[in-house]
């Protein structure tokens, strides 16, 4: 019996696989190879995401740092450069320093003498310090007044009292006086200290109380 070739649809022979061998299939895994080709850039989302951790994490740290060093400037402040502040502050409050009516530190030509005997009270800023119980009040070198400490007026600075400095201001309560070369002598201020200035203008301040005004 004689085998005719098998046609195909068109009338071509169809291929036929010889006895034993397999058919040809496309290649096993192609579409997983290329899958495994794009798998590695499925790490970025996770890198990125690492990398916005880290950068909250360290603006944290940084926030952290700036906050306590700037608590301890402020503790600085308060200490050590507590009192200087407050020296600057004080220097800027207004001095209004009256007797009888009048202004101390607004006298035509000086002449605290006028005014003896007359209650003083007030403000004003320490012009400069002669000693421990003298110092000069107001604005500059040409107009000021003395001012003597009684030692009635050291006990009402309080227990801890303070040291009187220039530039700070000063709330005083006292009494005028007259004054005489005799008396600047005793009270230790010398010409260049404004003994001659304190002679001319024959009156000073006897304070009862001192106190750092607020």
């Amino acid at each position: 019996m004689t085998s005719r070739p098998v046609s195909g649809p068109s009338g071509t022979p169809a291929a036929v696989s010889p006895p034993g061998s397999r058919p040809h299939l496309p290649p096993v895994g192609s579409s997983e190879r290329k899958h495994r080709r794009r798998a590695p850039l499925a790490w970025l989302p996770w890198l990125l995401l690492g990398l916005l951790a880290l950068t909250l994490l360290g603006a944290a740290l940084l926030a952290k740092v700036a906050g306590s060093s700037g608590s301890g400037d402020a503790a600085g402040t308060s200490g050590s450069g507590g009192s200087a502040a407050s020296v600057a502050q004080q220097g800027d409050a207004p001095a209004v320093l009256s007797a009888g009516g009048q202004d101390l530190l607004g006298l035509p030509g000086g002449r605290v003498a006028e005014l003896a005997g007359e209650q003083a009270s007030g403000t004003a800023r320490v012009e400069s310090v002669v000693a421990d119980e003298g110092f000069w009040v107001g604005s500059d070198a040409t107009r000021r007044v003395f001012v003597f400490l009684t030692p009635e007026a050291r006990r009402s600075a309080g227990e801890s009292g303070f040291q009187v400095q220039a530039g700070q201001t000063v709330q005083l309560q006292g009494t005028v006086k007259p004054s005489s070369p005799e008396f600047a002598r005793a009270a230790g201020v010398t010409g260049a200290e404004g003994a001659g200035q304190l002679a001319s203008q024959g009156g000073y301040v006897e304070a009862t109380e001192v106190r750092l005004a607020p």
